[in-house]
């Protein structure tokens, strides 16, 4: 009787060890800063939020951010993101965990994933080429006119951008795209082989 008492008890104490650890696996941490970002200006968008992650999470790195496009100056027509589509991903340097930053109610909104966030490389988010700039280099090389709300991204991807970052601005129908350093304009690419739909994130579940 003393041994199979002894079997249960072993039994009961490695499955609520294991039960504890699949908790602390799985659970996304969230956390509300004090950071106010009530500005739709990409760089303002980039510093904020890089700031304030890095002090949280120092030991993670910038991968990409992102948002749909907005025209913050009517008459000269400069370009942001609304601030409500914005998303800034950074990961753990050598580990598998992901720091995911929005905005909501204009204040920067953190969220740490226990999961790697794929196909982009660890970058720097601060360029001389910024989102406004490259939007009319682009404009400059191809003759196209962006619509408020158009999907933009920064980052740099593992398979297609070898050798430098670049922005990506479009959808699956139609991306274009410009690297930061060189400031090298590509040939707008159409329907499926588009970069625009070759989005990142976490391993699709089966």
């Amino acid at each position: 009787m003393k041994k199979i008492l002894f079997i249960f008890m072993a039994a009961f104490t490695m499955l609520f060890t294991a039960c504890q650890s699949c908790d602390t696996q799985l659970a996304p941490e969230q956390k509300d800063t004090a950071v106010v970002i009530a500005s739709d200006d990409w760089n303002d968008l980039i510093e904020k939020s890089v700031i304030a992650i890095q002090a949280t999470y120092p030991e993670y790195t910038f991968y990409e951010a992102s948002g749909n496009l907005k025209k913050i100056n009517l008459e000269n027509i400069t370009w942001g993101v609304d601030r409500n589509t914005f998303q800034i991903v950074f990961g753990k340097i050598n580990g598998n965990a992901t720091v995911i930053g929005t905005i909501k109610n204009d204040t920067l909104k953190l969220e740490q994933v226990d999961e790697p966030w794929l196909e982009d490389v660890h970058t720097t988010p601060f360029v001389a080429l910024d989102l406004d700039y490259a939007i009319k280099k682009i404009q400059e090389a191809v003759d196209v006119e962006f619509e408020e709300g158009t999907p933009a991204v920064f980052r740099f991807q593992l398979f297609y951008s070898i050798y430098e970052p670049e922005y990506l601005i479009g959808d699956w129908r139609t991306c274009h795209s410009i690297k930061v350093y060189s400031g090298k304009v590509d040939e707008p690419l159409k329907g499926a082989k588009g970069f625009c739909s070759k989005q990142p994130g976490f391993e699709k579940k089966k």
